[in-house]
């Protein structure tokens, strides 16, 4: 497979980005439309409007994680093809395989902010995001041992830290699925350990 130097192919690397960056600008802002807008009847004398804010607890949870998650994600991967000292048509499908998650992932953030109690509404997002972590990883992985980063880990040690930061947020979200069907709250809750991963793998 042709492998094109990123100088020789510069206005080409330039739109993969251009569209990846699209990709990600639109996902991220259509997870605003899980969220409904309270409707209050304006003969009613009770002032529900507080409750139906808390009605939809939920979805701004729901919001408020992806939007965190998917900017994250964004940085790795904008971080990860500035890294590319070159790319083919593999490496292009990996990119597509990351992208049709992301695009995928306003279904599943609607779900759990409709459903966010049950277990069929939380297993679909850690499904999705964990497919999203792994699809990057493999564009690290198959750039590295092809030797097509620019500033590769400079050891065996840094190469091991990346890894595990590859492997990590997809176990934890894998992992919150059985728990899913004990406990949705539990399994939302182990999310939040991706917040550590950086202080439980140090740089090297």
């Amino acid at each position: 497979m042709t492998v094109h130097s990123r100088e020789e192919s510069e206005l080409e690397f330039g739109r993969v980005l251009a569209f990846s960056d699209g990709v990600f600008a639109i996902a991220i802002t259509l997870l605003v439309l899980s969220i409904d807008i309270p409707t209050v009847p304006e003969a009613s004398n009770t002032l529900p409007l507080p409750q139906e804010l808390w009605d939809v607890r939920w979805q701004l949870v729901a919001y408020f994680l992806s939007f965190a998650v998917v900017g994250l994600f964004w940085v790795h991967h904008h971080r990860m093809l500035a890294n590319l000292r070159g790319f083919d048509g593999r490496l292009m499908a990996l990119n597509l395989l990351v992208l049709c998650f992301i695009a995928l992932l306003p279904v599943p953030t609607e779900l759990l902010g409709e459903y966010g109690n049950e277990a069929w509404g939380v297993w679909p997002y850690a499904v999705c995001m964990a497919c999203v972590s792994l699809a990057m990883g493999a564009i690290f992985h198959d750039a590295h041992a092809r030797d097509l980063l620019r500033e590769p880990p400079a050891t065996a040690a840094a190469l091991r830290a990346q890894r595990l930061r590859t492997i990590i947020p997809a176990a934890v979200f894998l992992a919150s699925v059985p728990v899913a069907f004990l406990s949705p709250l539990v399994a939302v809750c182990m999310w939040g350990l991706l917040l550590l991963t950086r202080r439980v793998i140090p740089d090297p």
